[in-house]
C-alpha cells in the first residue's frame, strides 16, 4: 500500500490540480465573453477611425507635394496663364479646382476669369501663413463651403502668389480615401476649435453644420457631453455612448485627432454593428471547450512525459557518460554479447585514443581537456553515429560498425582524424575486423587496441610530439 500511494501521489495531485484549473477557467473565459466583446468593439472602432485619419493625412500630403511642383513651374514664367491651371485642377486627390491668389486680393480661375475677393480673401494674410490648409470657409460664391490648400509661389525671394487647390466640401465625402466598416458608419470631419463639420455622412444633402448645433445628446452611463466637448477640443482619442435622436438606438461614438489643423475624425457606429460579433462570441466559447480538452490531453501527455523522463534519467545515469553524451562502460560491457550476436558478414572495432590528454590536463587544466573529450566525442557521432559508440576509459573510445564496408571505415577514421587535427586534436586510432556472429570478441578488441598503440607510438615518434621533449 504505502508502494501504491508513493506511485499515485503526484497525478492525484495533478489531476486534482488540473480539475480546479477546468473549473476556475470555465467561470473565467465566461466572465470574459462579455468584457472582451466591449472591449473589441472599442478597439475595431479605435482601428477604422485611425485608419481614416492617417489615409486623410496621407492624401493632404500629397496634394501639398503636387501644390508645391506646380508652384515652382508657375514660378518660372513671367506670369501664371489660366491654361496651367485649367489643365492640372483634376490631378489633386482632394481638391476640385485650382486658382491663384495674386496681391491686391485678386483672384484667377481655371476658367480665365479675374475676379475681386476683396471682403472674402486677404492676399497678405494668408501668404504671411506659408503653406497651410484652411478652415471651412465660404466659396467666392459665397455660399458653398470650401477648404483651401495654399502653396506660395515664390519668385526672387518673395511670395508673387498663391497657387490654391479648392476642396468642395459637398463632394468630399465621396472622396474619402477609406470607408469604415464598409460604408455601414457615419463619419464626420470635424474642427476641433469652432465644432464646425467639414464632413458629415449622417445628414446627407444638406449643407455641413456644427456639432455644438445639434444640442446635447441621451448618453449611457458614465457618459456625458462635456466629456465629448472637451475631447474634441483637447484633441483626444476617445469614445462616448448616446442615443440617436433619429433611430433610437445607441451610437458608439468614437473621435480622435488629425496632423492637420485643429481638424478630428470621428465615426458613430450603431448598436447592432458594434455587436455583430456572434462568430466571435461562439468562438469564445469553443475556446473554453477547446481548454478544457486541452488540459485533459495535456494532463495524459505529462503522465507520459513524467514516466518516459523518469525511465530515461535513469537509463542515463546508467548508460550514458555525462560528459561526452556518449555510452560509458556499463553500457559497452552490456552490449558486447549483443554485438557478437550482430551483422552477417563481419563486424568492425575502432580502437580510439586521445594523444596528449595528461599533458593538456597538467598544463591548461581539466576543463580544457574536457573540452577536447567533447570535441572528440562530437566527432565520432558526426562520422560513426552514437548506436555502438563508448567511452571507456579517461581517454579512450570505442567504436563498432556491423556490415559496412571497409574502405568507408578507414576513411570514416581518416576524417575523422584529419578534422580533429586541424582543430588541434590528435588522436590515435586502431581498426580491426572479425567475420559475423562472433563467439568471442575479445581478439577483436585486443587486435584493435593493438593497432591503436601501433599508431600511438608512431604518433610520438614525431619529434613535435616526443614527449622526451618535454
Amino acid at each position: 500500500m504505502r508502494n501504491d500511494r508513493v506511485h499515485w501521489g503526484r497525478p492525484l495531485a495533478a489531476a486534482m490540480v488540473l480539475v480546479l484549473w477546468v473549473a476556475v477557467a470555465s467561470f473565467w473565459v465566461t466572465e470574459q465573453v462579455n468584457r472582451q466583446e466591449e472591449q473589441a468593439s472599442f478597439t475595431s472602432l479605435a482601428e477604422e477611425a485611425d485608419k481614416l485619419a492617417r489615409s486623410i493625412e496621407e492624401r493632404v500630403d500629397s496634394d501639398r507635394e503636387k501644390l508645391t511642383l506646380l508652384a515652382e513651374i508657375l514660378a518660372m514664367g513671367e506670369e501664371a496663364p489660366a491654361e496651367y491651371l485649367a489643365l492640372y485642377q483634376d490631378t489633386g486627390s482632394f481638391f476640385s479646382r485650382l486658382e491663384l491668389l495674386l496681391p491686391g486680393d485678386r483672384v484667377v480661375t481655371a476658367d480665365g476669369e479675374e475676379v475681386s475677393a476683396a471682403g472674402r480673401l486677404s492676399f497678405a494674410q494668408e501668404a504671411a501663413r506659408g503653406a497651410h490648409v484652411t478652415d471651412r470657409e465660404t466659396d467666392l460664391d459665397g455660399q458653398s463651403p470650401v477648404v483651401r490648400h495654399y502653396v506660395p509661389v515664390v519668385r526672387q525671394g518673395q511670395t508673387a502668389a498663391l497657387l490654391c487647390g479648392v476642396i468642395e466640401l459637398g463632394e468630399l465625402a465621396q472622396e474619402l480615401p477609406y470607408q469604415p466598416y464598409g460604408g455601414q458608419t457615419a463619419v464626420y470631419l470635424i474642427d476641433g476649435a469652432t465644432g464646425d463639420f467639414l464632413v458629415d455622412t449622417w445628414h446627407t444633402g444638406q449643407q455641413p453644420g456644427n456639432i455644438w448645433a445639434l444640442g446635447s445628446r441621451p448618453m449611457a452611463e458614465g457618459y456625458n457631453d462635456a466629456q465629448l466637448r472637451q475631447g474634441l477640443v483637447n484633441g483626444e482619442s476617445n469614445f462616448v455612448v448616446f442615443r440617436s435622436q433619429t433611430t433610437g438606438e445607441y451610437l458608439y461614438f468614437y473621435y480622435t485627432p488629425l496632423a492637420v489643423n485643429q481638424w478630428r475624425v470621428a465615426l458613430s457606429v450603431p448598436e447592432h454593428l458594434v455587436f455583430a460579433r456572434a462568430q466571435y462570441v461562439r468562438s469564445l466559447l469553443d475556446r473554453m471547450l477547446a481548454a478544457e480538452g486541452a488540459a485533459f490531453l495535456l494532463y495524459l501527455c505529462w503522465m507520459v512525459y513524467y514516466i518516459r523522463r523518469e525511465t530515461r534519467e535513469m537509463e542515463r545515469q546508467g548508460w550514458e557518460d555525462a560528459l561526452t553524451g556518449l555510452y560509458n562502460r556499463n553500457r559497452y560491457q552490456h552490449d558486447l554479447p549483443i554485438l557478437a550476436q550482430e551483422g552477417r558478414r563481419e563486424l568492425c572495432c575502432i580502437f580510439v585514443d586521445v594523444n596528449g590528454l595528461h599533458e593538456l590536463n597538467n598544463t591548461q587544466g581539466h576543463q580544457t581537456g574536457d573540452r577536447m573529450l567533447q570535441e572528440v566525442a562530437r566527432q565520432i557521432r558526426q562520422d560513426f553515429g552514437t548506436q555502438w559508440s563508448y567511452r571507456v576509459g579517461g581517454d579512450e573510445f570505442v567504436i563498432f560498425a556491423v556490415d559496412r564496408d571497409r574502405e568507408e571505415i578507414l576513411r570514416r577514421t581518416r576524417t575523422a582524424t584529419r578534422e580533429l587535427e586541424r582543430k588541434g586534436y590528435y588522436i590515435s586510432a586502431g581498426v580491426a575486423w572479425t567475420p559475423a556472429p562472433a563467439r568471442d570478441l575479445a581478439p577483436l578488441l585486443q587486435a584493435a587496441e593493438q593497432r591503436m598503440y601501433e599508431a600511438k607510438r608512431s604518433f610520438y615518434q614525431n619529434a613535435a610530439f616526443d614527449r622526451r621533449a618535454r
